[in-house]
């Protein structure tokens, strides 16, 4: 059976654009901004491309979760977060990396939604709600940066799964 995600966050494949998930993970910032078409292999949706069986196997694979984890912690250095056990916090380079995405209609706002998503679909649901727990915070101290619609689709990222 054809499983591309479960094969590329295994290390039996690489993405559409011939990048292993290892080589993803030592990307610096620079290119973790301008490239755009990694993020969808990093935090896939069960839309084309996950179906019930690859789902699954995240559920219930530790090694698959440990990387979907190093997936996370990357994508959090990136946006001026860490993880502390179950809650994320902000790091102490958030004042230098939140000017990177922290302003209105930033398409980082979009790839955190679909992170949002995808670590739910998942079974990171814990993480899923810390990420959106800090993000509230965020939004409550800098509600111009950041708009009521792209709130609302972080809820429904939570909330529909």
């Amino acid at each position: 059976m054809n499983q591309p995600i479960v094969d590329f966050y295994s290390g039996k494949t690489t993405d559409t654009s011939g990048r292993t998930l290892r080589e993803i993970h030592t990307w610096g910032y620079n290119e973790l901004e301008n490239v755009h078409d990694y993020i969808q292999w990093l935090f896939p949706l069960a839309e084309p491309i996950l179906d019930t069986e690859q789902i699954a196997k995240f559920h219930a694979d530790a090694e698959l979760h440990a990387q979907l984890l190093a997936s996370l912690d990357m994508m959090l250095g990136f946006y001026g977060f860490q993880r502390n056990n179950l809650s994320i916090v902000r790091s102490n380079s958030w004042e230098e990396r939140s000017r990177n995405w922290l302003r209105l209609g930033n398409h980082n706002h979009l790839r955190l939604t679909r992170i949002l998503k995808s670590l739910s679909l998942l079974g990171l649901k814990d993480h899923a709600t810390a990420l959106f727990e800090v993000l509230i915070a965020v939004v409550s101290e800098k509600s111009s940066a950041i708009s009521n619609t792209t709130v609302g689709y972080w809820n429904i990222a939570i909330l529909g799964s």
